[in-house]
């Protein structure tokens, strides 16, 4: 996975909105015309043929981003209206299912992925169930889409992003997007939605570059999963090309146990930590990697750590499932 932007670069338009003047420049023709801002997005996407460079395009995805991503109680209900009446949403639908839209540049791929979350906040705070029920209709095509692209993955933080310890955007999207699922159907997202995959496939690979365990309400179905289904979903997510491997199981597994320091901390990934310990294929990289010895330092953690009786004992259910 790429983290080429993880070192000093901020991207190319950084320098134009450094500063709260700039900024606020930068930014007015947005806020000044939203529905002219996303007509303006729309067709430099229309006009930008699959493959081909377009600063423009990049410039004006970048100042969109600046706005896109506002909450509703900072960006404003009159502005957010106005985005979501000139259609905002489809667009970045179509930006994100463009062939050549994980293959870009960091700095393209970030805003999108931001101002995407953005307007499934908007949806989730602003109780806007239509806007909602267009991203949950279109939900299986989008997250089939990006999990069809994870060979393509990269890091979409700066180094500034990671000092903070900020969440990779893509996993800001699925946690949000989860979100909204369950408010509107009270459950969590199925299979078909392709949002456990992604979910998991997040978990396995960005946990070194920021938080993770939000997204567990987007795996959350796993843990019913039986038979094949729960067979091909791993086997898809693990062991294709695309996955991290079956070493690379374990030694995620070996991280998450170095850094849980309670019970309560292992227990939001249960979901997902219960079904793993049954996949048989990770076993043999165990002993290679001292998997074990890391679960026994991470018991001892708990027994001096705080937690309530149930979390502790809902913890050693999943040690236990790596011990069988």
């Amino acid at each position: 996975m790429s983290t080429a932007n993880l070192g000093r670069d901020l991207g190319p338009f950084q320098p134009m909105r450094k500063a709260e003047h700039q900024f606020k420049a930068y930014v007015k023709p947005v806020h000044d015309d939203p529905a002219g801002a996303v007509a303006k997005l729309r067709r430099l996407h229309r006009d930008t043929p699959i493959g081909a460079e377009n600063v423009e395009f990049y410039a004006w995805t970048d100042k969109m981003g600046c706005v896109v991503p506002g909450l509703v109680q900072v960006l404003g209900e009159y502005i957010w209206r106005k985005l979501i009446a000139a259609d905002v949403l489809s667009v970045y639908f179509d930006i994100i299912l463009r062939e050549d839209f994980w293959p870009r540049d960091w700095y393209f791929v970030c805003p999108v992925i931001e101002g995407m979350t953005g307007i499934v906040r908007y949806a989730v705070d602003a109780k806007d169930k239509e806007t909602g029920r267009v991203l949950l209709a279109r939900a299986p095509q989008l997250w089939r889409n990006i999990w069809e692209h994870r060979h393509q993955f990269k890091s979409l933080r700066t180094y500034m992003d990671r000092d903070d310890n900020y969440p990779e955007p893509l996993v800001e999207l699925i946690d949000d997007y989860a979100t909204l699922y369950y408010l509107h159907h009270e459950v969590a997202p199925p299979l078909e939605t392709y949002m456990p995959h992604v979910a998991i496939h997040a978990w396995m690979i960005y946990d070194q570059n920021g938080p993770v365990n939000t997204v567990n309400k987007a795996y959350a179905c796993v843990i019913n999963c039986s038979g094949d289904p729960k067979e091909r979903l791993f086997s898809d997510i693990l062991l294709s090309p695309s996955g991290v491997g079956a070493e690379g199981v374990v030694l995620r597994l070996k991280r998450e146990f170095q850094g849980t320091q309670t019970a309560a901390m292992l227990n939001q990934s249960n979901a997902l930590l219960l079904p793993l310990a049954s996949f048989l294929e990770p076993l043999r990289y165990f002993g290679k990697h001292a998997l074990m010895a890391e679960v026994s330092f991470m018991v001892d953690r708990f027994r001096d750590s705080p937690g309530t009786a149930a979390e502790k004992t809902s913890a050693y259910t999943i040690v236990l499932g790596f011990l069988k």
